[in-house]
């Protein structure tokens, strides 16, 4: 199975439909056979702004999900989850949500350079440490005219600073600690990927 996720919201890939599931009205499924027919989703995604999640349901979803990746203009990004010792962790506020530090690799540059990179600048800071990988996820979203597929790879990272400066530049107007018990106002507030990687943090 792949996930991605498309216009925030999972666009699961998979060989079969998951019987377990419920709430079915904000459950699409779609048996597909060829990419063209991912405009379906698209679509379906904006004009529905109730549907949770989507399953894209195809007996070869190994090439299915190949020939996606092709289909789109691919970028890659890294960011960090940075926590101190009291297991406090850093968020940015930016276009009005609260969001994790990441972003585009530089040429020439490795995933692991780019997450701290990003950290560093988004929140101007210094001397992050970098930690385990924890996950790679998936995003598609429209840019520039086109759909993008970006495969984003998240570092757990630490660091014990309370000086931070806003990348204003990035439309970052502020950066916090946010403690455990912090964290269900600041979720409620996000992005529902960024929701999902706090979660599988803690």
């Amino acid at each position: 199975m792949y996930k991605v996720f498309i216009y925030d919201r999972p666009v699961y890939l998979c060989n079969q439909w998951p019987e377990n599931e419920q709430d079915e009205d904000q459950i699409l499924v779609i048996r597909i056979k060829h990419t063209d027919e991912i405009d379906l989703v698209f679509s379906a995604l904006e004009e529905n702004t109730s549907l949770e999640k989507v399953y894209l349901v195809s007996p070869t979803i190994q090439d299915f999900w190949e020939e996606y990746a092709k289909r789109l203009k691919f970028i890659q990004a890294a960011g960090g989850l940075i926590f101190n010792h009291n297991k406090d962790l850093l968020f940015i506020f930016r276009r009005g949500c609260w969001d994790l530090p990441k972003g585009k690799l530089d040429a020439g540059e490795t995933i692991e350079e780019a997450a701290i990179r990003e950290v560093e600048e988004e929140c101007g800071i210094e001397g992050v440490q970098l930690g385990s990988k924890l996950l790679t996820m998936y995003h598609t979203y429209p840019h520039k005219g086109k759909m993008v597929l970006k495969e984003t790879h998240w570092y757990s990272m630490s660091y014990e600073g309370i000086d931070f400066k806003p990348e204003a530049k990035e439309q970052i107007t502020e950066v916090t600690w946010i403690s455990k018990s912090e964290l269900p106002k600041v979720l409620a507030n996000t992005y529902k990927s960024i929701a999902e990687i706090v979660g599988q943090a803690f």
